[in-house]
């Protein structure tokens, strides 16, 4: 059976309603003696057993429900199957970043709610951001701050000599080395799709290929290493470009990452200026460009004056 197009939408509306009566529910079953007398240390941890749920699912739908209460615009958008758990997502986690945040939203709820009716996650969550950005610039390079410090790599061989680790970077170091990591699993896939078309006679499936995307992706991690020791030692550093685009949002200070539409605190680069390349696109309108800069560097009095 076929499913046409309002269908889909339809269902994902009452998908969306359901939602919403459940976040509801979940909320107030705190107030039930049953979790209790089950022995759960607290409702989130009972439902994730009851239900055979993920922990994060079932503690987000306690923490959703709890955050209706004080989102009135959102809480009848989100029962009325307009807005889905997404965007109710984004809209918490930004009303909840600080105190500032949670004042604005208040002023601001009927205009982020439209958004959410209105646009994809993704570009939701990156007007959001900007929002956020907007309203408590001093929290958010506070925030960056804190995400710049609060970076680690862990590295440890087991007794078995296999090594494991993991690592939190801030969205610009993270944006880096994701970048590099990517770059060079596309080019080993495509060397080992090449390899398996040629063995195979015919064109591959991802079945037919000799590794996982994980051990891919750990085969890519090892070269990227490999590469930066057999790089000449006066090899020119990769420089970080920044565009700035001048026009319609001349004057709004907004930094986003080019490929993840990750908004940043203006401060977040400011260590990166010292070695950035600065090219300038001006528009006229959001389609017209009237000139594009050579890309350059500066130093001296006009780095100063950038500064400043």
């Amino acid at each position: 059976m076929l499913a046409d197009d309002d269908t889909i939408v339809m269902l994902s509306a009452e998908v969306a309603r359901l939602d919403s009566v459940v976040c509801r529910q979940s909320v107030a079953f705190r107030q039930s003696p049953q979790w209790l007398a089950d022995g759960a240390r607290n409702p989130s941890i009972w439902i994730t057993m009851a239900c055979r749920l993920e922990r994060r699912s079932a503690r987000r739908r306690v923490w959703l429900g709890a955050a209706l209460w004080s989102m009135p615009l959102a809480d009848r958008a989100f029962a009325a199957g307009t807005i889905g758990v997404d965007h109710m997502t984004v809209l918490v986690r930004a009303r909840e970043r600080s105190r500032v945040t949670a004042h604005a939203y208040a002023r601001d709820e009927a205009r982020l709610v439209g958004w959410a009716q209105s646009l994809v996650v993704h570009r939701f969550r990156r007007e959001v951001d900007e929002w956020v950005q907007g309203v408590d610039e001093a929290g958010e390079e506070d925030r960056g701050r804190r995400m710049r410090d609060g970076r680690r790599l862990h590295l440890s061989q087991s007794f078995e000599n296999a090594w494991f680790g993991d690592v939190v970077l801030d969205p610009i170091g993270g944006e880096i080395v994701h970048n590099a990591l990517s770059s060079i699993t596309a080019e080993l896939f495509d060397q080992e799709w090449a390899a398996a078309k040629d063995r195979l006679g015919f064109s591959p499936t991802v079945m037919d290929l000799d590794r996982t995307p994980q051990q891919r992706r750990a085969d890519a991690f090892v070269e990227m290493a490999i590469r930066a020791q057999i790089a000449p030692a006066d090899g020119r550093r990769p420089e970080p470009l920044f565009t700035v685009l001048l026009g319609v949002d001349a004057f709004r200070r907004t930094i986003e990452l080019a490929d993840s539409n990750t908004i940043v605190p203006p401060g977040s680069v400011a260590r990166w200026l010292d070695d950035a390349v600065f090219e300038r696109i001006v528009f006229d309108g959001p389609d017209r460009v009237l000139a594009v800069s050579r890309q350059r560097s500066y130093r001296g009095a006009v780095r100063r004056a950038i500064q400043v």
